[in-house]
């Protein structure tokens, strides 16, 4: 009985939040429309795989109703704007940022750019998902909004500064082995040095052995 009335409590809020974005928000409340909600406790948090919306249960219970709203405006844009497909080959962890970059930024933008539209808070202190809570990404790597750009534009850039980090870690270490040679060289200098040591002190074995000479 308990699990039914959680479902009930569950229902009825999922509804109550989805008429908050039909009232506020009438574009983004008709896209509402197209979507299933359900439980699915193989998830983490949540997911949208184009049909529906579906949330771990705990995550649900967790998250307050205005973060709520949030989670659903952020997965209905990804479905209205196909995401899913349009990652076609490229690296996926890399093109789901830059789609939640542009949806975030959508959202943010929608709402007169107020910061506490787009962030997740816990009714509750929940350490399992602290990690997921705060401000959502919504800009580039150089600052700009993602709402003026495409998924596959922000992509583009993303693999950019991905590959300029790692340009930037190999110069690092070409320098570390210019390092090492220097070191190599100091070496070598230090090994010639001790080599001209040990023929002036030849040098000097045999100006004994003339002396030596000259006494016979």
């Amino acid at each position: 009985m308990a699990g039914n009335a959680f479902i009930r409590e569950t229902i009825q809020r999922l509804r109550r939040v989805r008429n908050s974005i039909v009232r506020d928000m009438p574009f983004f409340g008709c896209l509402t429309g197209l979507l299933r909600f359900s439980l699915d406790t193989d998830v983490h948090t949540v997911y949208c795989d184009g049909e529906r919306i579906a949330f771990n249960p705990a995550f649900l219970a967790a998250v307050s109703d205005r973060s709520l709203k949030f989670i659903m405006l952020h997965e209905i844009l990804h479905m209205a704007l196909d995401h899913k497909r349009r990652r076609e080959n490229r690296e996926c962890d890399v093109f789901d940022l830059a789609a939640d970059i542009v949806v975030n930024s959508a959202i943010l933008h929608e709402c007169g750019m107020d910061e506490s539209s787009i962030t997740i808070s816990m009714a509750a202190p929940t350490p399992e998902y602290e990690y997921c809570t705060g401000v959502q990404v919504h800009t580039l790597p150089d600052g700009e909004e993602g709402y003026e750009y495409t998924a596959e534009e922000v992509y583009e850039k993303l693999m950019k500064k991905k590959d300029e980090d790692g340009n930037d870690t190999d110069d690092d270490s070409n320098g570390d082995d210019s390092n090492s040679d220097e070191s190599d060289d100091d070496e070598s200098d230090d090994d010639e040095s001790d080599d001209e040591g040990s023929d002036d002190e030849g040098s000097d074995d045999e100006g004994s052995d003339d002396e030596g000479s000259d006494d016979e």
